[in-house]
């Protein structure tokens, strides 16, 4: 396979099987979701999703955040979805708490979108023009060394801003909240993925704008977000190089955003051709145990797994 081609089926699947067979007997917690998606969950699967769901509320605090930190407490709303998407009161309550706690952290100070400069001003991306972000900390605080949990950092302060928001926001919709703060924080990310796709400025990385899009995947089925979203994922797959890998942004990342939004119906040609080009490099660089190297954790190979799952669906 030259660095241009997109991979066969048939040349995907022992990537897939060696991929499931690692993934599968792992002991950990993303081998249990695994199993549990691809319909081949073992009898005690659901008594350790329960135990690790109520081992993660342990961790939540009295006012309802994981840390009072937005994306800590966005990343624990998405796991105990993961675990549990039809919870126990326990459960309930504290999603409902830290849905609460996010939901405060709308309009305060630092939230991107605050302020103006001429650049932003010519993009709508300022105050004048966008609202209902989330704040991850104060405007005089630098963000750009924050990671998300499989390792990506976003690149820059306005960028992890941007994208700390985006995953709050993703955790809410993915829990089915819904209310006008809502609709103005998907108003506002829509305006960006559809302008970042015809303009790219300075200020946003990659990285930002794949967690943009994932919210938005998330976001009711209407005219105007399908539109947006599809604008986004053609900017990701123009992004992609012959290879398979991304200008500017971490391969899992985006691959984690493009499968997602296909499972969710937002399927094209051109998302499809990145996830299989992908899938392919995927397959050249997996080693023999599976998994793609030491730094590759399990959240990774989780995606990586997905990625080459769904190649060989489509």
């Amino acid at each position: 396979m030259s660095g241009t081609d997109v991979a066969s089926t048939e040349a995907l699947e022992p990537a897939l099987r060696r991929a499931e067979e690692a993934l599968f007997s792992a002991v950990v917690l993303e081998a249990v979701l695994a199993r549990r998606e691809a319909g081949r969950g073992r009898p005690e699967d659901e008594g350790h999703t329960g135990a690790l769901a109520a081992e993660l509320i342990t961790f939540q605090g009295p006012e309802g955040s994981w840390g009072k930190d937005l994306l800590r407490t966005a990343e624990a709303l998405l796991l105990l979805h993961a675990l549990t998407p039809d919870p126990a009161p326990a459960s309930r309550d504290a999603r409902d708490r830290g849905v609460a706690w996010i939901r405060s952290r709308q309009g305060e100070p630092g939230a991107f979108a605050e302020g103006c400069t001429p650049e932003r001003h010519a993009l709508r991306f300022c105050e004048h023009f966008i609202t209902g972000f989330f704040s991850p900390a104060g405007p005089g605080i630098d963000l750009s060394s924050v990671t998300l949990s499989n390792g990506v950092r976003f690149g820059g302060d306005a960028a992890a801003r941007l994208g700390v928001s985006c995953v709050a926001l993703r955790s809410l919709l993915r829990w089915g909240v819904r209310g006008p703060d809502i609709d103005s924080h998907v108003d506002g990310v829509r305006s960006i993925v559809t302008g970042v796709a015809l303009n790219a400025p300075s200020f946003l990385s990659v990285s930002g704008y794949v967690s943009a899009i994932g919210a938005l995947v998330e976001a009711p089925r209407d005219t105007r977000n399908d539109a947006a979203v599809a604008a986004g994922l053609e900017r990701l797959a123009s992004l992609q190089r012959g290879d398979g890998s991304w200008r500017g942004g971490d391969a899992f990342h985006v691959l984690d955003a493009l499968v997602r939004a296909v499972d969710l119906g937002h399927s094209s040609a051109s998302a499809l051709t990145a996830i299989r080009r992908a899938a392919g490099m995927l397959a050249l660089l997996q080693r023999e145990d599976g998994m793609w190297g030491r730094e590759t954790g399990p959240e990774r190979a989780m995606t990586g797994w997905r990625t080459l799952r769904c190649a060989v669906a489509s």
